[in-house]
């Protein structure tokens, strides 16, 4: 077979690796309750009243700078946040394979090695029920796990020969989520220590720019670079003793529910800290430590594995990445890439057969799927009905407010969850399926479910 037709096959290779991971994706696309949120800051945007939660209080409740923007500038376009949102959520997915797969064959020049990598990569992601939710839901995760693998692939390919491009894409990654900053910051210390010459030290400020401009207009708008949700979550457990238990209890869960796709993520973690011989190499594993620990320092989270998505990802993608470049050639043979695709097929059956039952109830100590809660929030379910669905609230409240405030005026109302009504709430006029006047939402509870 020629050279050309080889790269053809590895091409299509690769394109049916991202469709089959794509797929599942879309097949589970939804909308978390707290991307409202931030539907509710895109709507007052494009209404004019700025980036505000309520009109006139200059408040930051969103965490995640860059996805915000990029919602916006989306919504421009098509209007709806929903599909906006999922949208971007299908297309990170599909870049995040083509950017693995890319960096695979340009460390290895054996494509059938290339393709294995790919293949076992794409099989730990699409193993994991959670990073399958939350590569839509309208949150950051699916931008984030697209930055991480980019970071990796640059620094495991080009070291410290492009510090700009590392910087920059560590940067990138802050402004997606500020706590994203443990897990680059020893590569970017390293970064700094190593390089020496001017044009190198030029580079990385200008790669620190980004950030730089948005702490200082955040510091400017809201008075604030920090996230008032920072200062909500901090201190809300007695002790750090006691969020580092929360924080264990969070990651358990996890692993119990996710056996295969926790223990194929840390097999990869520990492949490549084996391998990596260089220490930008050592920084990336250094930096998924950090962030592991940092996680479980601040409790978790309530929704299952969200957290925990970032490190899955990254240590998946840095071993698949370090075995790529470091392994011995014989690893190449059809029969050694035979033997491990069965394993690893093995392995994730087995996964499946002893993992514990999702369930949609809330566990007591307050960790969630939040998906299966949420059925009315499917993208499914949206199509079919042209709104959302909430389990425990009835939204037909928020037409009877809309037109009380059209007779008497302006008025505020205090919610205990101001997520999903803020937005139907909100500036009218967005076009949103979901807040249209004249199809007023439902309330529909899902069987075996009660309100927590």
């Amino acid at each position: 077979m020629t050279s050309r037709a080889n790269e053809t096959l590895h091409t299509a290779a690769i394109v049916a690796a991202a469709a089959a991971v794509t797929v599942p994706v879309f097949l589970r696309a939804w909308i978390s309750e707290d991307a409202f949120i931030t539907f509710r800051y895109v709507a007052n945007v494009l209404a004019g009243y700025g980036p505000v939660f309520n009109r006139g209080e200059y408040v930051q409740g969103y965490t995640h700078p860059l996805w915000f923007l990029l919602l916006c500038l989306g919504t421009m376009l098509v209007r709806d946040p929903i599909y906006v949102a999922i949208g971007f959520g299908l297309v990170f997915t599909m870049l995040t394979v083509f950017q693995l797969a890319h960096g695979l064959r340009r460390l290895d020049g054996d494509r059938s090695r290339a393709i294995v990598a790919t293949a076992i990569a794409c099989v730990v992601l699409v193993s994991s029920e959670s990073w399958l939710s939350f590569q839509t839901s309208a949150l950051e995760n699916a931008l984030a796990h697209f930055l991480i693998i980019a970071l990796l692939v640059t620094t495991i390919r080009h070291g410290t020969t492009r510090p700009g491009q590392a910087a920059l894409l560590a940067g990138l990654l802050v402004l997606t989520r500020a706590d994203f900053a443990l897990l680059v910051a020893p590569l970017l210390l390293l970064l700094s220590w190593r390089t020496r010459d001017r044009p190198s030290l030029l580079r990385l400020a200008a790669a620190a720019l980004p950030v730089l401009t948005w702490v200082v207009a955040a510091w400017v708008y809201y008075g604030d670079p920090v996230p008032n949700t920072a200062y909500a979550k901090v201190g809300i457990y007695p002790s750090l003793g006691a969020a580092i238990a929360q924080g264990s209890v969070y990651f358990a869960d996890w692993v119990a529910h996710e056996p295969f796709p926790a223990a194929a993520a840390l097999l990869l973690y520990a492949l490549g800290v084996m391998l990596a011989k260089r220490l930008e190499e050592r920084a990336c594993a250094a930096g998924i430590l950090a962030y592991t620990m940092y996680v479980i320092g601040i409790g978790g989270d309530f929704m299952r594995g969200r957290m925990l998505l970032p490190i899955f990802v990254a240590s998946t993608g840095f071993g698949a990445l370090a075995w790529a470049k470091y392994a011995d050639k014989r690893w190449s043979s059809p029969r050694v890439a035979f033997l491990i695709c069965s394993v690893f097929g093995v392995a994730l059956f087995a996964g499946q057969k002893v993992k514990a039952p999702p369930g949609i109830g809330m566990r007591p100590l307050g960790i969630v799927d939040e998906r299966l809660v949420y059925p009315g929030y499917h993208l499914a379910a949206y199509r079919a009905r042209g709104y959302v669905v909430h389990p425990f609230f009835d939204f037909r409240f928020v037409q009877v407010l809309r037109r009380y405030a059209a007779a008497c005026g302006p008025f505020t109302i205090h919610l205990p969850s101001p997520r999903d009504g803020g937005i139907l709430g909100g500036p009218p006029g967005l076009g949103c399926g979901h807040a249209r006047a004249d199809g007023p939402l439902h309330r529909e509870a899902p069987k075996n479910v009660s309100p927590q």
